[in-house]
């Protein structure tokens, strides 16, 4: 369930430091006021992005190699038995390295000797069936992933949700102007400039329920936020106090 938070506190710039009144802007287009508006919209995630692996030790390269390849396949075979479509899963890092080390003997000015080569490959792996993510994870440590990197959750479409959240900071500047402007006693007259600042896109939240079973592993999905932050100026028309 979506759960909007519509106002958090907002911050009020006026034109000009320590004043209401904009010398520079009153010489040009009358005097201006500033205000910044924040929204927030949460909503529970439904989608699951993990990060699995398999790595293996060995004499050779290619033996190493050849482990990995064996686990990776048979990674990507579970995930496709359990539905996880094939563009949902994507090689995100394959690696070989030498790994080095001095044996017994060795002159200690001379370079370290090779005794073998690590290898691994990683899957980043999207699940869109976040009931699915505790029987995933299980399923891949029981077919051999001995590499785990992650696991974050999010929307698989946050623009609605970033879009209310851009309405909410709108409305959010629009009455704390309004407040502010009977306050001083002036008159709002038209909006000069509009300008989002830098929004926030899901972040991860507690839950009111603190975790839920997925499948055979625990797993708590949490919450996500998007904030949005905008920024009005207004002109400035008569005053209305004595």
């Amino acid at each position: 369930m979506t759960r909007i938070n519509p106002f958090r506190p907002a911050v009020l710039a006026l034109a000009f430091a320590g004043g209401l009144w904009s010398a520079a802007a009153a010489q040009e287009a009358g005097p201006v006021m500033t205000v910044t508006g924040q929204g927030e919209v949460t909503a529970a995630p439904d989608m699951a992005t993990i990060r699995v692996g398999v790595s293996e030790r060995a004499e050779t390269a290619e033996t190493a190699m050849n482990a990995v390849n064996r686990g990776s396949a048979a990674l990507i075979e579970r995930l496709e038995e359990r539905g996880v479509a094939a563009h949902d899963i994507q090689t995100s890092d394959l690696s070989l390295r030498p790994i080095y080390a001095r044996t017994d003997g060795m002159d200690e000015a001379a370079s370290p000797a090779i005794i073998g080569f690590h290898a691994s490959n990683r899957l980043m792996v999207r699940l869109r069936d976040i009931e699915e993510v505790g029987g995933v994870l299980q399923s891949l440590l029981e077919d051999g992933a001995n590499e785990f990197e992650g696991l974050t959750f999010g929307l698989q479409d946050p623009r609605p949700l970033m879009d209310e959240a851009r309405r909410l900071a709108i409305s959010d500047a629009r009455a704390r102007a309004h407040l502010y402007a009977q306050a001083a006693g002036v008159e709002l007259s038209e909006i000069r400039e509009i300008s989002e600042m830098d929004g926030r896109m899901p972040q991860p939240q507690m839950m009111e329920m603190a975790s839920a079973r997925m499948g055979d592993m625990a797993v708590a999905a949490g919450e996500l936020s998007m904030t949005a932050e905008v920024q009005i100026v207004y002109g400035l028309g008569a005053t209305t106090l004595d």
